[in-house]
């Protein structure tokens, strides 16, 4: 796929831990074809992810062997996790040890181990899969559903090669893992190393605990990558107070970012010499489709940048202010959905164009803005109303003060943080976008509840607004 031609780098250090653990270039390629002699080519490989070295070894042997690994959080619940099994039927699954004690109704078979590490058979034929497919993920917003992305090895290179050239990745890069192996974005991290024959450090330590820093300075990490929430705890723990003398570049995706503190970080990684990246994409897009430089952030705060080399945008179907849905046509456009083992064996669903579900507009220039999400869109009493833009609206109002808004065409919930009163919420619901209070309902909450990947987990919360009484 995208991994190099070793025998010039074989001698590169292409992975480090933090208990001082390393392996080369050319250790990655010898564990390959050590695991090429149990798993046959183009088998399904199911991995439980974690950043162990040895999940990251076994991860790069199943692309450079052409298999096809599917990534799982490996915190899933053992129920979903055999459902998912019984949906796909994977040949074979990566995962700590322990869990093959629940792997038994599958006819699990213990092929070998690397630490804590199992490679288990399971019970399953091999199954017909379409030659191009490279990789299975779940959506971002996906939690427990056996709905996967189908991605090619086109679609992989093509996007991380854009990627790579926006921000000028090289060789002498090193990055630190920050978010989940499982989610396209964290994923990426080590896709776009491996494509310069640059080097990773892999970590399961969080940015709060202060492992994590002593490793990225021993290290010598160079960037890692971050969601909001990444940001809002890195407000937290002063991270813009320290120095960090071999980082380089920081970037951000996912959901929107507080203006505020989007505007801090911009400015004061400036200070240090730190470039800062506003990313935008989506795991049907093979991760990235647009970036904004602090450069380009300095004329148009609020754009989520230009979409990459090779990306072209259309947008379907604006309104007066030019506001419509953001189509993405390209060579990174995934191959479609699989919901079962059935449809790996489909061909290109998409042929190269993704609805994205975004509402957005371009400037005269063709950045990207983002307006909400078609599917955030509700209507109470026939009026059509953004709950994205409700939440920036409050948002703005009552600086200080998170706030998460969630609903159905008969009723909005509010969510919020901070010191404010519901009835000061209710009100200004009512006054600035006319939504009668008997058909919304606020909610203090002291912590919103989020995913394993930072977002905010809106199925819990819509879990909570159910149990709230209608006000009368």
């Amino acid at each position: 796929m995208f991994l190099r031609n070793m025998a010039s780098i074989a001698h590169r250090i292409a992975v480090v831990d933090g208990f001082d653990n390393k392996l080369t270039y050319g250790e990655l390629e010898k564990i390959s074809e050590d695991y090429k002699r149990c798993i046959p080519t183009r088998s399904l490989v199911m991995i439980l992810c974690d950043y162990a070295i040895e999940t990251i070894a076994f991860y790069y042997s199943q692309l450079s062997n052409e298999s096809v690994p599917m990534l799982i959080d490996r915190k899933t619940k053992p129920d979903i996790l055999l459902k998912i099994i019984e949906t796909y039927r994977p040949q074979f699954i990566w995962c700590v040890s322990g869990t093959e004690e629940y792997l038994a109704t599958v006819a699990a078979e213990r092929i070998c181990n690397a630490g804590n590490h199992l490679l288990i058979r399971l019970g399953f034929g091999r199954c017909e899969m379409d030659a191009g497919l490279a990789l299975l993920l779940t959506t971002s917003g996906t939690t427990g559903s056996a709905k996967f992305v189908r991605l090619s090895y086109e679609n992989l290179l093509f996007n991380i090669q854009a990627y790579v050239k926006k921000i000028n990745i090289c060789e002498e890069s090193r990055g630190i893992t920050t978010l989940p192996m499982h989610h396209c974005y964290g994923l990426s991290l080590l896709h776009m190393h491996w494509l310069v024959g640059a080097s990773i450090c892999v970590t399961d330590w969080s940015v709060l605990d202060v492992r994590f820093w002593d490793l990225l300075k021993k290290g010598g990490a160079t960037n890692f990558a971050g969601v909001s929430y990444t940001y809002e705890m890195l407000k937290q723990i002063d991270f813009l107070e320290n120095d960090y003398p071999s980082l380089r570049f920081v970037t951000q995706a996912g959901t929107k970012m507080n203006d505020a503190i989007k505007k801090e970080f911009s400015e004061g990684l400036r200070k240090k010499n730190v470039d800062f990246y506003i990313c935008y994409g989506q795991t049907e897009a093979s991760t990235f489709i647009s970036c904004l430089s602090y450069e380009d952030s300095l004329k148009r705060p609020d754009s989520v940048g230009e979409p990459l080399l090779g990306i072209d945008t259309f947008i379907e179907n604006p309104d007066e202010r030019g506001v419509g849905e953001l189509i993405v046509k390209g060579r990174t456009v995934s191959l479609g959905y699989a919901f079962g083992w059935e449809d790996l064996a489909q061909g290109d669903h998409n042929k190269g164009y993704l609805h994205t579900g975004d509402l957005v507009y371009t400037d005269e220039e063709g950045y990207l803005f983002i307006k909400g999400r078609k599917s955030r869109i509700v209507k109470l009493l026939g009026e059509r109303i953004s709950l994205d833009e409700l939440e920036t609206a409050l948002t703005l109002h009552f600086s200080g003060t998170e706030f998460v808004c969630s609903g159905e065409d008969d009723r909005i919930a509010v969510f919020f943080s901070g010191s404010r009163t519901e009835k000061e919420v209710l009100d200004f619901c009512r006054q600035q976008f006319s939504i009668p209070g008997k058909l919304a309902v606020c909610c203090h909450i002291g912590e919103l509840p989020r995913t394993g990947t930072g977002k905010v987990d809106y199925s819990e919360l819509r879990r909570i607004a159910n149990k709230i009484p209608n006000r009368r």
